[in-house]
């Protein structure tokens, strides 16, 4: 007898092999399953494959009911460290639209009644995006007064240049700054993961997660390194015929995003042409056409720039350049996640600029560290979602262009 729902614990009589039953009981909490009948191996094999093919087929057909239900039937307990009731609530039926979802591209209504989890911000990077009625679009916030960027500027009541915060856009129409993208944190994804895995052992975690607006939006990652240019597929980055030694990775491993002090013009002019100034963006100089650097703020998009070749095809680029701010020993094997605040700054300047930028075709991100997969996933989602190209410049990559530069 074949079982539509399961029980946690229980018997029943079913066919083994051709015309052979048996009394089977099972008992799911434990884990444990035993077969009333003395069987062949033969047997015991043909009988286990059909009833793992069962198990399988009727977890599947659970996708799509609430989280709640799909674990009572499996035996297994939902787990939200740390999160109240009311917070667990709304987790499970983010889970419940995960499960139904992850293997697809879908876009779902998020109720009024679950948003107050995404302004936790364990869970959520909640990031400013204004929204232009007029230009029925997605706006950089400009002060009207100075053309300022008003993006970290939301909680503030006044502008740098001393005006009331009034934001416009571009066309100088007035926005409301009141319209935010949310991406999962680390901790999010890893405590949706747990619970996931506890039901389905092989599903594909290879997924992505972002909420715009009041859109929930779930991708797979199967098909998105697609729109990522490698490091070695740009024509002004091939570097070949070198080694890698150590002294050049614990020099690269230490590059900062300026050199000691102030940064001004003046003292970047004299940096040009001193060896011994050394920074992340100067690598740059010389390697892409028509790029000089520009003081650093810390803050802005657009760190390097200018025109790259991918298999003869050009590509307007601006990136965002980090050091390795790991306070870690060994900051070398440091790996960079989205959780860090160098990682969740990556991601408010790729969201609130370079997704924006209209004249941009591909973000590059640059840092002297090896990033986390799961936060390039992320990374490579927001680039389709704005139809633009992806490439990373982690640390082997910055001591190959060291090499490019014949700097060290």
């Amino acid at each position: 007898m074949r079982k539509n729902r399961f029980n946690t614990s229980g018997s029943y009589i079913t066919p083994i092999y051709d015309n052979i039953t048996a009394t089977v009981r099972y008992n799911v909490k434990k884990g444990n399953i035993s077969i009333l009948k003395h069987l062949s191996s033969k047997e015991l094999f043909a009988w286990t494959e059909e009833a793992i093919k069962i198990i399988f087929e009727e977890i599947d057909n659970l996708k799509g009911k609430d989280v709640k239900l799909i674990f009572k039937e499996i035996g297994q307990d939902l787990k939200w460290p740390l999160l109240s009731t009311v917070e667990q609530e709304k987790m499970n039926w983010l889970l419940t639209q995960l499960i139904a979802n992850m293997d697809k591209e879908k876009n779902i209504s998020f109720p009024n009644n679950k948003k107050d989890i995404l302004n936790n911000d364990r869970l959520f990077i909640k990031i400013l995006r204004p929204y232009c009625e007029k230009c029925d679009s997605y706006e950089i916030p400009l002060c009207s007064v100075c053309g300022r960027n008003l993006s970290n500027k939301v909680k503030e009541k006044f502008c740098e240049c001393g005006a009331p915060i009034k934001a416009v856009c571009q066309e100088g129409h007035e926005l409301v700054m009141d319209r935010y993208w949310y991406v999962p944190t680390k901790r999010c994804i890893d405590m949706l993961n747990n619970n996931l895995k506890k039901v389905y052992p092989n599903a594909n975690l290879n997924y992505s997660i972002c909420i715009m607006d009041d859109i929930l939006m779930i991708s797979s990652n199967e098909n998105q390194e697609d729109g990522e240019i490698q490091f070695d597929e740009i024509d002004e980055f091939n570097v070949k015929g070198f080694m890698i030694d150590d002294e050049l990775v614990k020099f690269a491993v230490e590059m900062k995003e300026k050199c000691s002090g102030i940064c001004s013009y003046n003292k970047i002019a004299k940096c040009l042409n001193d060896k011994q100034q050394l920074c992340l963006p100067k690598l740059f100089y010389g390697i892409i056409p028509g790029f000089k650097p520009q003081p650093h703020k810390g803050g802005e998009y657009g760190d390097v720039s200018g025109i790259i070749n991918v298999k003869g095809k050009e590509y307007e680029m601006k990136g965002i350049i980090k050091k390795n701010a790991s306070q870690a020993s060994n900051k070398i094997n440091t790996i960079l996640l989205s959780t860090s605040s160098v990682g969740q700054e990556i991601i408010r300047q790729f969201v609130e600029q370079g997704m924006t930028d209209e004249r941009c075709q591909l973000i590059m991100i640059v840092v002297p560290q090896n990033i986390d997969n799961s936060f390039k996933g992320t990374l490579r989602f927001l680039a389709r979602l704005s139809n633009k190209k992806i490439t990373f410049v982690e640390l082997e990559d910055v001591c190959k262009l060291l090499k490019k530069a014949e700097i060290k």
